[in-house]
């Protein structure tokens, strides 16, 4: 074992199985088709997919909030209805 605590073998000895193994899983991680650089690709790409849909969504929602102002202006205005006099004319 180093200094740093990282495990080391001397060229001559196989890695045992364990190590062998945890190797194995470093390497796919590292450089296999479902690798870490893969993944963080493909996380940025939905990252930016999310971006844009929460961007257009708040454009929806903006564009509602103008139509319902729009409507208030529209809207006919209710005239007050006067009460008949009691005594009726």
């Amino acid at each position: 074992m180093s200094e740093e605590g990282v495990v080391t073998e001397t060229p001559s000895e196989p890695p045992s199985p364990v190590c062998a193994l945890l190797l194995a899983r470093c390497a796919e991680l590292l450089g296999g088709e479902d690798s870490i650089g893969v993944q963080e690709q493909r996380v940025a790409q939905l990252q930016g997919e999310l971006d844009a849909a929460v961007a257009h969504l708040a454009e929806c929602q903006a564009e509602v909030d103008e139509i319902d102002r729009a409507l208030s202006l529209l809207a006919p205005v209710p005239t007050p209805v006067e009460p008949e006099p009691e005594g009726g004319v």
